[in-house]
């Protein structure tokens, strides 16, 4: 059973992300949990927020083989959500853009800590996005150990739906035919494992003057993937993260896979 968990606090564009998490739910046959954290308990803010949620998903007369949950802790925000969501293993997490949960300020914002912190594929959703299935996802492989791996963990998360994925090397490199082979390596171990899976496989030469962060957004694919690494702390200084550079201007959902040896527990 494919698990999701949904923190939100009903602000901005949540019920557009309420909405798709139900019709994810729905094709997936999926079980999703909405996460609501505040200071201190308060159980009449609890029960409306169970009434909203619930109100999008009567409205919308969706049918879930499973029930929708719900998970409401204290304290520190990003403590609460990583915790609980890398405990529970949910098969990935949807965050919003504009509301306090994902507030699009990066460095020192609780999104920054949320990326830092959560080991469990995140996806994230612009302030302004339609909600529809993806047909489409543009995988940008850096042709690192474990982009295989991340192109199984999407396809079970989306195996109903079973979007084209066009997995993409972006290279500095002029001889893109050595990466080119080791990409249909990759098509060919990934179809040979999962023969339904419908997946494309390219190599982009970055030519001078481009910028890979420009060349990732004109790919115009419903939604985009990419992997997090570890660097160091001169790549860290110098190197803005590909990733955060994406989330301060996406236009599209943005599926974001962490490497699990990345993540950072929080402290007690």
């Amino acid at each position: 059973m494919v698990r999701i968990a949904v923190p939100t606090d009903l602000k901005g564009n949540a019920n557009q992300i309420i909405e798709l998490a139900f019709l994810l739910a729905k094709e997936q046959e999926a079980q999703v949990t909405f996460i609501r954290v505040s200071k201190k308990k308060d159980e009449e803010r609890q029960a409306s927020f169970r009434s909203k949620i619930l109100e999008v998903y009567r409205s919308k007369s969706f049918e879930l083989l499973y029930e929708p949950k719900f998970y409401f802790g204290t304290g520190d925000k990003v403590e609460v959500i990583s915790n609980y969501v890398n405990q529970e293993a949910f098969d990935f997490v949807m965050l919003d853009g504009c509301s306090g949960i994902g507030k699009m300020k990066i460095f020192g914002s609780i999104l920054y800590d949320l990326l830092k912190h959560i080991n469990v594929p995140m996806l994230f959703l612009p302030d302004e996005f339609e909600v529809k299935l993806p047909s489409e996802l543009m995988f940008a492989s850096d042709l690192k150990d474990g982009d295989v791996q991340r192109v199984f963990h999407f396809y079970k998360a989306m195996s109903q739906i079973n979007p084209l994925i066009k997995m993409v090397h972006f290279s500095h490199d002029k001889d893109v035919v050595t990466d080119q082979k080791m990409l249909d390596l990759y098509k060919e171990d990934i179809q040979s494992r999962f023969p339904y899976i419908r997946i494309e496989v390219v190599t982009r030469f970055i030519r001078k003057g481009e910028s890979l962060l420009d060349l990732i957004q004109q790919e115009e694919k419903d939604w985009t993937s990419l992997s997090t690494h570890s660097r160091t702390f001169a790549e860290k200084f110098l190197n803005p993260s590909l990733t955060l550079e994406l989330l301060k201007d996406f236009k599209r959902p943005l599926f974001v896979f962490k490497d699990q040896m990345e993540a950072q527990p929080m402290e007690d």
